[in-house]
């Protein structure tokens, strides 16, 4: 009787482990499609944030060649 109890405890804990995680990645996705599909025009935000990082990269690795 005890063994069964302990299975009906750990058999719901069990089901509900990884649902966070799912929440988590479909919020992400569906934040990672906004940002992709808004450009009324202009550079998406994404677009935006590698011209950005390119630029802190060039302007990072000319600081360091000088002498």
């Amino acid at each position: 009787m005890r063994i069964l109890m302990q299975l009906r405890r750990f058999s719901g804990r069990s089901s509900q482990q990884g649902q966070a995680m799912v929440e988590y990645i479909i919020v992400l996705i569906f934040a990672i499609i906004v940002l992709v599909s808004i450009s009324a025009g202009s550079p998406s935000p994404i677009d935006q944030l590698a011209t950005a990082l390119k630029t802190y990269w060039q302007n990072y690795s000319y600081i360091i060649s000088l002498p």
